[in-house]
């Protein structure tokens, strides 16, 4: 959308909900420095928010095409980090006063970067996988913590760099499941993977999330979910998922076993 465009589509929207963020949050971010982007990051198209189903997460697609996270607590409704302080309601649907300027999510990269994810970046870099994940759209990651990568530091050089690759493959579900799709569903048996020929079990006890592996003696557990990237999901696990490729079974059972 270009500026004239946004101002001509908020003329005429029907059903929209506009977060607005307050005189002071836009100047401490530099209006300056607000984006077009920015600007339909603030844009949630074909909803009006809250809606009367609305409990305590939900997950909004915005005019720019990622998601917000709008939070229910004891404090009111959160959208990201930013705090709901008004609702107005027009004709075309719901303004929420914020009391912060929402940012666009980075690239899954940099994500991962700020979330101290540095052993799963250096397995993509030694499996020649860093540019394909920078160019990942519309995918849920499961990304592990650095001990769980640390846990399988004496067998790792076992793997093959193909082997490796399959590994990484095996964490990046196709389409994006956020975690209340996990807790309402309860069991999604046989999640496809972009390894392309195993699956993953997923389940949840309604209050945590597991992950298990072909090629793992214990599931994982899902310690960070629904961390936004550009067009990625991130779910952080505290176990590197194994598939059962051609290796020897001693190994696959090493690598599988937590510690």
């Amino acid at each position: 959308m270009s500026e004239s465009s946004i101002l001509s589509t908020l003329s005429t929207i029907t059903s929209w909900t506009i977060f607005a963020p307050t005189d002071d949050a836009l100047a401490t971010y530099g209006i300056a420095s607000l984006s077009l982007d920015a600007l339909e990051y603030h844009l949630v198209p074909n909803c009006i928010f809250p809606t009367p189903n609305f409990l305590n997460k939900a997950f909004l697609t915005t005019a720019q095409g990622n998601d917000v996270i709008a939070l229910q607590s004891e404090n009111g409704i959160n959208i990201n980090t930013a705090k709901v302080l008004n609702t107005v309601t027009f004709d075309g649907g719901n303004i929420l006063i914020i009391d912060a300027v929402l940012v666009p999510p980075a690239n899954v990269v940099n994500v991962a970067r700020a979330a101290g994810l540095t052993s799963l970046l250096d397995a993509a870099t030694t499996a020649d996988l860093t540019d394909a994940l920078a160019g990942l759209q519309n995918v849920t990651i499961l990304a592990p913590i650095n001990d769980a990568f640390a846990s399988i530091a004496s067998l790792s050089t076992a793997l093959t760099q193909d082997q490796l690759k399959q590994v990484l493959l095996y964490h990046i579900i196709p389409g994006i499941i956020h975690s209340t799709d996990i807790f309402a569903a309860r069991s999604i048996p046989s999640q496809p993977t972009l390894d392309g020929t195993q699956v993953l079990s997923i389940t949840s006890d309604g209050d945590n999330v597991y992950i298990s592996g072909t090629g793992n003696s214990f599931p994982a557990s899902v310690v960070t979910s629904d961390v936004l990237a550009d067009h990625v999901l991130i779910h952080i696990i505290d176990t590197v998922m194994i598939p059962n490729f051609h290796t020897p079974y001693s190994v696959i059972g090493a690598l599988g076993a937590r510690k």
